[in-house]
């Protein structure tokens, strides 16, 4: 699901470069020659910071966590290949017929005016994503890395209580065993790690 959705995403950074160069008259041929001279190079950083964050995962230490990294990574780089080989290609043989439709002036676009209210507010903007980010990371101060256990269970099932510190005056949970030596049922604390002798 990863590689199809930055697949998808990294195909248009470059089909909707190369629709605008058609539509400036250019040759479908040269048109996608510009569009990944130009959007591939976004494709190349976007794509590179998404392995580098998914290799990260490694840092945990837990394997499966590791595993799935390097997997998902590997369908990035392919994801990125594919964007700047195979796509061009197709957009080369489509011809004039991706020149259809509806094409929108970047200058009179929403992108365009958002860019420039940011820009003309840009010390506004810089404090408003520095205070959103930071408001978002503070969760991450008591986060706890690791694999759920039987801890995690809810707390009146046998499986968590076993695994609470024992608390003063509080009897442990016992299970009843069935000793090879002897032929009686002895009375053994689940925290004991060996067999009870017979007396």
């Amino acid at each position: 699901m990863l590689g199809l959705a930055v697949g998808i995403d990294y195909a248009l950074f470059i089909l909707t470069r190369h629709r605008q160069h058609l539509a400036e008259g250019l040759e479908p041929r040269e048109a996608a020659a510009r569009a990944v001279a130009t959007a591939g190079g976004s494709v190349t950083f976007a794509g590179t910071t998404v392995v580098i964050a998914l290799l990260g995962l490694a840092v945990v230490g837990i394997p499966f966590l590791t595993v799935m990294g390097f997997a998902s990574a590997a369908t990035i780089v392919v994801a990125v290949l594919i964007a700047l080989t195979l796509a061009p290609a197709l957009l080369g043989f489509s011809g004039e017929r991706l020149k259809r439709g509806k094409h929108i002036d970047p200058s009179t676009s929403m992108g365009h005016r958002w860019v420039g209210f940011v820009v003309r507010h840009r010390i506004w903007a810089a404090l408003g994503v520095i205070v959103v980010c930071l408001a978002v990371a503070i969760p991450a101060l008591h986060i706890r890395l690791g694999l759920p256990d039987d801890g995690t269970k809810p707390k009146d099932t046998d499986r968590a209580q076993g695994v609470r510190p024992a608390q003063p005056g509080v009897r442990p949970p016992a299970t009843t065993v069935r000793s090879t030596s002897c032929s009686r049922v002895t009375w053994r604390p689940r925290t004991l790690s060996g067999p009870r002798p017979c007396s």
